[in-house]
């Protein structure tokens, strides 16, 4: 986003530190937007001191090339490493093994889905419009296809007993 602004560092730290004191079980990721307005360097020093805090995770937004993706995972080893995969944005797009390769460990692509719905929609929309239904077989999403992850079973397990307070007969 152009013209974006971002606090003042000891402002930003100070919120990292009052969420860090009164966290139990929460993980705590320092986001930092200073990349666009302060420059590759003030992020990764923020980035540092975040680290030096006890964050959780970094996660410095909109790095504009693998060169500053790489510069950001060696300035900030010992911390979880986010790195956002979005399609449109200025972060060049890379695959979870690049990213991995590089030190990023938490990847997130928040719109892909999205992005891949609003597609099965379009082609859909012509048909549908004209008063019909949309072209082809329908292809349902079963449960099974949504959940199935290579290397895990294909269903969920039903519990080998109930939850407390539950009971497996309707009441």
């Amino acid at each position: 986003m152009a013209g974006k602004e971002v606090v003042d560092r000891e402002d930003w730290l100070a919120k990292l530190r009052a969420a860090l004191g009164e966290r139990d079980h929460l993980h705590v990721t320092a986001r930092t937007d200073a990349r666009a307005p302060l420059g590759l360097d003030e992020a990764i020093d923020r980035g540092r001191a975040a680290r030096d805090l006890g964050v959780d995770a970094v996660f410095v937004e909109a790095p504009e090339s693998v060169a500053e993706l790489e510069a950001i995972a060696a300035a900030l080893d010992g911390v979880t490493l986010v790195a956002n995969m979005v399609e449109t944005g200025k972060t060049p797009l890379l695959t979870p093994a690049e990213l991995a390769e590089l030190g990023f460990r938490l990847i997130v692509s928040p719109l892909s889905l999205l992005f891949a719905a609003t597609a099965a929609i379009g082609r859909g929309r012509p048909d549908v419009g004209r008063g019909g239904l949309a072209a082809g077989p329908p292809r349902p999403a079963g449960r099974l296809r949504r959940v199935h992850r290579p290397g895990r079973p294909r269903r969920l397990a039903r519990p080998r007993r109930p939850l407390p307070g539950l009971s497996r007969t309707a009441a």
